[in-house]
């Protein structure tokens, strides 16, 4: 499919800059309780352990509600719409996630097009077509671009839930991604965000499984503002000049080869007809 350019080429970049946010974000193993006793009345001190779910909760929010985090995203998507590359951010937290991301992307100076699963399905199609024509446009999405919404001018996904390891879920977010490009180089690069926390980099080793099973090619990325000099230069400078020309030059190849096998069979199909016809006529003739 990518050969043939039904679909684009996925670059994934994972990015696990420790400095990407304040502290860390690994919630407590334990919490302490006070209470006083109910014959001597003194203060007993009482630990009791927080369950695994909940610490992820806990681990997930304080860093989507981190506002350096935020501001990486959005200094990143700059530097994309610098490189003439359409950035889309995906997350699953709208409570947490959506009102810190707005804010960090609008102190960019970009206009944040927030689409979430309470937002219908009509003006789902114009918040895309708001996107498609604004060029500071960031597309903030939920849940909901997990299927069944189609986004082919995506040029960055930025995968911001900092946590999170389904399988399916994770190939269903790709798949927004790599949809066939109209123009430039039909690929997509993918910024899998991995900060510092207990689960998160539980969950980012297991999405890197994810990927190096679909043989996506990876690079590791530990400097958020490195990566970004090099996304204001769009795919020269994420894949260098040589080999984005030489890629580009291969695509219109494949390209041009697949509209000359398409005219031949078209070709062919007519030349059957015509043949089938003349069949027709002498039976008929010699009924």
């Amino acid at each position: 499919l990518m050969r043939k350019g039904y679909s684009a080429r996925a670059y994934v970049y994972a990015v696990r800059d420790r400095q990407m946010v304040r502290k860390n974000p690994t919630a407590p193993t334990h919490k302490t309780t006070k209470k006083r006793h109910p014959i001597t009345n003194r203060v007993v001190k009482k630990k009791t352990a927080i369950a695994g779910n909940t610490r992820y909760m806990l681990e997930s929010r304080a860093c989507l509600g981190d506002s350096k985090y935020n501001a990486a995203i959005a200094y990143l998507c700059k530097c994309a719409i610098r490189g003439g590359l359409k950035p889309m951010v995906l997350t699953h937290d709208i409570k947490t996630h959506f009102p810190t991301l707005e804010a960090a992307v609008l102190r960019a100076g970009l206009v944040p097009i927030m689409v979430s699963g309470q937002v219908k399905a009509g003006s789902r199609a114009e918040a895309i077509q708001k996107f498609n024509k604004e060029p500071n446009a960031v597309l903030i999405g939920s849940r909901v671009f997990n299927e069944g919404v189609n986004a082919p001018a995506v040029g960055v996904m930025f995968l911001a839930s900092a946590g999170g390891k389904s399988v399916t879920e994770q190939l269903q977010r790709t798949g927004r991604g790599v949809r066939a490009k109209a123009a430039g180089l039909n690929a997509v690069a993918i910024f899998d965000m991995m900060p510092s926390g207990e689960f998160n980099e539980k969950h980012a080793t297991q999405r890197l499984s994810v990927y190096e099973k679909e043989k996506f090619e990876i690079e590791h990325v530990h400097d958020v503002r490195n990566i970004g000099r090099r996304l204001s230069r769009g795919w020269k400078g994420l894949l260098g000049d040589r080999r984005y020309e030489r890629l580009l030059s291969m695509q219109n190849a494949n390209s041009a080869k697949s509209k000359s096998q398409t005219q031949k069979r078209g070709q062919s199909g007519k030349s059957k007809k015509r043949s089938k016809k003349r069949v027709k006529k002498r039976t008929s003739k010699s009924v």
